[in-house]
This record gives C-alpha cells, sequence and structure tokens, in this order.
C-alpha cells in the first residue's frame, strides 16, 4: 500500500485542541492493506472516505472511523478508500471537548460513532462528500469550532496534567519528571497518579511518546540525517539508546525505518 500523507494547521483557536490534520491518498489499487502506523503523542482519529469492509463484506457509504491513543504499532482500518483523513488530538484536551478520558482510548481501536458526539456521523459523510483537502480541514474546522461553542461543558483533565503534557510536547522532551514537578510545584508521585488518571499512561511514557514524535518529523524533514545526529537532535543519550528506544516503541530499528519509510506510517 501506498498512503501518501499530508498534514494541515488547524484554526488558531483550536490549537490547544488539535496538534494537526492530515490527509492521505491510497495509490494501492486493492485498498488498505495491515500497513505499520507507528504511535505518536495524539489521539489519533482515522477517517476512510470510502466504503468500509466489515469482514469480506464492503459496506456501502462512508465508514464513520476509528479513534485510539497509542504506545504500539498498529494498522489501518480495514477498508476499499483511496481518500483518507485523520485529525490528531492533544490527549490532555479531549475530555473537555467529547468528554471521553484518553485512558479509555489506550491501545484501543474504537467506533467514532460509539466514542465521540452522535454528530460525528453527519460531520463524516460531509467530509465524505468534500472533493479537495483545503475544503475538508475547512468543514473540519467549522465542526471542531461549532461544537465547542455549543455543546455542553464537560469535566476536564487536572489542570496541571493539561500543563504537563503541553510542558512535554513544547519542550521537545528535554525535560525530565523531576523537572514538571519542579516546574508545577506538586509532588512526582501526585503528578504521576494524576497523569495515570487523566491520561492512562506515566509522564515518563509520555515523553518517550513525544521523542519519538519528534524524531520521526526530524526524519521525514531530513532524510539523510546520520543517526548519530538524529539521537542528539531527539534527546537521547546515545545512539545505542535512541536505537533500543525506537525499537522498543515501533518493533523496528531506526535503519530499517530510514530505507524504508514507505512501509509505515507516522501520523
Amino acid at each position: 500500500m501506498g498512503l501518501t500523507i499530508t498534514k494541515y494547521a488547524p484554526a488558531t483557536a483550536l490549537q490547544s485542541v488539535v496538534d494537526h490534520y492530515w490527509a492521505g491518498t491510497n495509490t494501492d489499487t486493492e485498498g488498505t492493506q495491515a500497513q505499520r502506523v507507528f504511535p505518536s503523542s495524539y489521539i489519533e482519529v482515522v477517517l476512510p472516505l470510502g466504503p468500509s469492509r466489515k469482514g469480506k463484506k464492503t459496506m456501502s457509504g462512508p465508514a464513520v472511523g476509528e479513534v485510539g491513543f497509542w504506545t504500539v504499532p498498529h494498522a489501518l482500518p480495514t477498508s476499499e478508500s483511496k481518500e483518507w483523513f485523520g485529525i490528531c488530538f492533544n490527549p490532555e484536551a479531549l475530555p473537555g471537548v467529547f468528554g471521553l478520558s484518553a485512558s479509555e482510548l489506550l491501545n484501543h481501536a474504537g467506533s467514532c460513532q460509539k466514542e465521540l458526539d452522535a454528530s460525528f456521523s453527519t460531520f463524516c459523510r460531509s467530509l465524505s462528500q468534500a472533493t479537495t483537502n483545503s475544503e475538508r480541514v475547512r468543514l473540519t474546522d467549522a465542526y471542531l469550532t461549532t461544537f465547542l461553542q455549543t455543546a455542553a461543558p464537560k469535566p476536564e483533565a487536572t489542570s496541571y496534567v493539561q500543563t504537563a503534557a503541553r510542558l512535554i510536547r513544547l519542550q521537545k522532551c528535554h525535560v525530565s519528571v523531576e523537572g514538571l514537578s519542579q516546574n508545577l510545584c506538586i509532588g512526582m508521585r501526585q503528578l504521576e497518579r494524576a497523569f495515570k488518571k487523566d491520561l492512562g499512561l506515566t509522564p515518563k511514557t509520555y515523553m518517550r511518546l513525544s521523542r519519538l514524535s519528534s524524531v520521526l518529523q526530524l526524519i521525514s524533514q531530513n532524510p539523510n540525517l546520520p543517526l548519530a545526529q538524529l539521537s542528539y537532535l531527539g534527546g537521547y543519550s546515545d545512539q545505542a539508546h535512541f536505537n533500543r528506544e525506537f525499537k522498543r516503541m515501533t518493533g523496528v530499528v531506526p535503519s530499517k525505518y530510514v530505507a524504508h519509510p514507505q512501509e509505515f506510517l507516522t501520523f
């Protein structure tokens, strides 16, 4: 399968909630296979814009899609679709949008129709009818903006968990749990308990995810960078540490990914 992905920024007012959108075109005539998707530091909403499959049966109409928060490699939903669209939510922001904790989605492919708001199905239909990615971005901005303005208030993640998650991403992982604890003026164990409750994982695990997302972006922007330099820029102690962590999170060594990036998907 050859899924070519382009990323798009959300409207400024949504950037505390959504990190980015992506659109993909599948050039494989046989539809999606079990292509490996690397984990990211975001809650991923993946929307095939064409027919879906249930077993061996092709279902008519646009698929509603899947939502998940992954710390392990996973596969795209099985679909005949040639066009795909994705929304990458900041995990600490999702409770305030849909009233859904990131911990409920950890390493679990949930149906958007069941896990998110009922209006999401109507939104998916409008996306499938759009003919350009710029129109899909506009529709998604409009849907999320309207939803946030009109939906009933939802319980949010703990305020210092929200701040800590943002700091981890902003500082490109050059931060420790102890540093976060001192910055936020709370105990390390209190931070770890709240992080686990709200996001389903520890701050250290989220740092690993964020570091992986950062280094994958570096590779996409600079595919010829030596692995030693990637390990330094990614905040790893040395190349051996980089190799171990990369394989632990993705199942492959960095050299294999750099040599064959088309075999994997990164959101």
